[in-house]
């Protein structure tokens, strides 16, 4: 990369030390083929799923299917505490993309539903290693704006492809596009082998329970505030995810470009300000990002409620792809700083009510759907929304206090 163009980019790169600066040139090109991968498949997964006849519980399972293996993710964190964690993330990105592959010879809507659900399970062996890496690879001081940068990366490459891949499937099908998707994905994580993670020490083995790790919820209350209002805000996003398909293809009767096109502008809407929720985790704190993330997700399904024309759809997906980054920015700064060299454990905690909600949320999403208008389903999350805010104010107002006493203390 051009030295004027890296400083335009990432002006604190040179102030890097020199395997710090080694990963992220790694991850950038990881990332470039992660942003093919994605941007090619997950748009169209739950609307290939409905075109092949998939409904009801059967596409509720299939929206779920990003959340079904994180029930297990307070395991994985766990186990990847025992060890190094770049074999945990390397591994699952292999195999659950070799799962896309595998995918592409699907014809029959159980079986689609099957390996997609195969693919996310494997995809989150890696979810809590993945935070406990990237705590170890860079420097807090700069960690946020490093994130933001390689999600802009990721949704550069992910806005043209999902471009392209909607007008690949409208005249050929899925088949030959997840194919080379699949393979981009595989080597994302074959360049991925090349991270340098540094050796730490590790604590003693010892046999996973999970009492234990829920004790983690009894001794942080700052833990359970957060554990609480992401499970409240985030089940009401989810109560949507077999909504949306279906408000798409049979109310609206979008096409798979338009589709794409929506996609697009929810990639647009993450990767142009992710690098400012980085900015503001980095200067301020992640609860910051978590609570603009809640506020801009009110924008979706309200635009979605009042029945709004396609162009502002477009709007709504860009404030979802906003209010997307902001949040993972959030929730990946927050466990680190509350979990410290615990880490991994603490997002493997989150990951696992992740898991929770995004299994029940579509179920209940799908009912909704039996007992009310589709589009009033938009305000039942409007509610949520609202309602998960709250243990986030209460968990500002416990940490401005707790500073307070320690400076009143000195």
């Amino acid at each position: 990369m051009p030295v004027n163009l890296v400083n335009r980019f990432i002006p604190f790169f040179y102030r890097l030390d020199e395997d710090t600066r080694f990963n992220m040139k790694i991850d950038m090109g990881a990332s470039v083929c992660f942003g093919f991968f994605a941007g090619a498949v997950y748009p169209f997964f739950a609307v290939t799923a409905v075109r092949l006849g998939v409904t009801g519980t059967l596409l509720a399972m299939i929206t779920a299917a990003p959340f079904m293996g994180q029930l297990f993710a307070v395991y994985w964190g766990h186990r990847s505490d025992q060890g190094q964690k770049l074999p945990f993330v390397v591994i699952s990105g292999i195999l659950s993309r070799l799962m896309v592959i595998l995918l592409a010879f699907v014809s029959k809507a159980e079986f689609f539903a099957l390996f997609v659900i195969l693919h996310f399970l494997l995809a989150s062996i890696g979810g809590p290693a993945f935070t406990s890496l990237v705590r170890k690879i860079y420097p807090l001081q700069f960690r946020g704006q490093i994130m933001g940068r390689i999600q802009f990366i990721i949704g550069m490459v992910r806005v043209v492809v999902t471009y392209l891949a909607g007008l690949w499937l409208d005249a050929h099908g899925f088949t030959s596009l997840f194919i080379i998707a699949g393979s981009f994905g595989i080597l994302a994580s074959l360049i991925f082998t090349r991270i340098r993670e540094p050796q730490e020490k590790l604590p003693p083995r010892s046999r996973f329970s999970l009492r234990n790790t829920f004790q983690l919820l009894k001794a942080d209350r700052l833990l359970r505030l957060a554990i609480t209002g992401f499970f409240i805000f985030d089940l009401g996003n989810l109560i949507l995810a077999p909504v949306y398909p279906l408000v798409q293809v049979n109310e609206l009767g979008l096409t798979n470009l338009q589709i794409g096109q929506l996609a697009i502008f929810w990639i647009a809407g993450w990767f142009t300000t992710v690098p400012l929720w980085g900015w503001i985790i980095d200067h301020f704190q992640p609860l910051h990002s978590i609570v603009i993330s809640i506020i801009i997700f009110l924008g979706s399904p309200l635009i979605y409620f009042f029945q709004s024309p396609y162009y502002l759809l477009m709007l709504a997906s860009f404030l979802g792809g906003a209010a997307g980054s902001s949040l993972e920015l959030g929730w990946l700064n927050l466990m680190m700083k509350l979990g410290g060299a615990r880490s991994s454990q603490y997002s493997g905690l989150y990951l696992t009510m992740l898991g929770v909600r995004g299994l029940i949320g579509p179920l209940i999403g799908n009912s909704l759907l039996k007992v009310m208008v589709i589009y009033h389903v938009f305000m039942v999350t409007v509610g949520l929304l609202i309602l998960g805010s709250i243990p986030f104010i209460i968990m500002y107002f416990v940490q401005k206090g707790a500073g307070t006493g320690q400076r009143k203390s000195k």
